[in-house]
């Protein structure tokens, strides 16, 4: 699995680097990495005028994209974009920071998987009562022994300059998993 991350440089500056988390388990018609550590995840909306000037992130986390666009620009000119699917780890807690800036003028949807518990640096408000949310659909097996969905929201519990987010829900770790666009898999048991 190859995404791209931001680190401060010697010489203060926000650079990118691709990362390569090997496929190590082949399982289920598909590939799997290791689990890999993580604190907790959430979940964050982000207008599509955002244009936040330089800042370093606030943790070391992974910014998974689900819908819209992202583009990331160091103080060097470097730009990168970043669409559903795509994958940022911001590593950038000191020196000069990134902009970062919504494209296409749409909002976005992005899930952060927070890689441990040190905040270096806090942006966020706490919001006293938000009627809205993150839409959700949940998957939870009922009396009956079958699995149901159903729609749920997250409700938004803080805001800052990039957008409204969800609580932090506690994770031990995640994973990267691949399968194949003809992946079909009979009824199971979420692991």
């Amino acid at each position: 699995m190859k995404y791209q991350r931001t680190y401060t440089g010697e010489d203060g500056h926000t650079h990118f680097e691709e990362v390569d988390v090997p496929y190590t388990v082949e399982r289920g018609q598909g590939r799997e990495t290791d689990l890999l550590p993580a604190a907790s995840i959430h979940f964050r909306v982000t207008p599509g005028t955002m244009n936040y000037s330089f800042h370093t992130a606030p943790r070391r986390r992974l910014i998974v994209m689900l819908s819209g666009a992202l583009e990331v620009e160091t103080g060097l000119g470097e730009k990168r974009q970043f669409r559903a699917g795509d994958v940022l780890e911001v590593g950038d807690t000191h020196g000069h920071g990134h902009i970062s800036r919504a494209l296409g003028g749409e909002d976005f949807r992005s899930a952060f998987i927070n890689l441990d518990d040190e905040l270096v640096s806090d942006r966020r408000t706490g919001l006293e009562s938000c009627e809205a949310g993150m839409e959700v659909i949940r998957c939870r097996t009922g009396a009956d022994g079958q699995s149901h969905f159903s729609d749920d929201r997250l409700p938004f519990v803080h805001e800052s300059p990039s957008g409204w987010t969800t609580a932090e829900l506690p994770l031990k770790g995640f994973q990267f998993v691949l399968k194949p666009p003809t992946f079909d898999r009979d009824f199971h048991n979420a692991p």
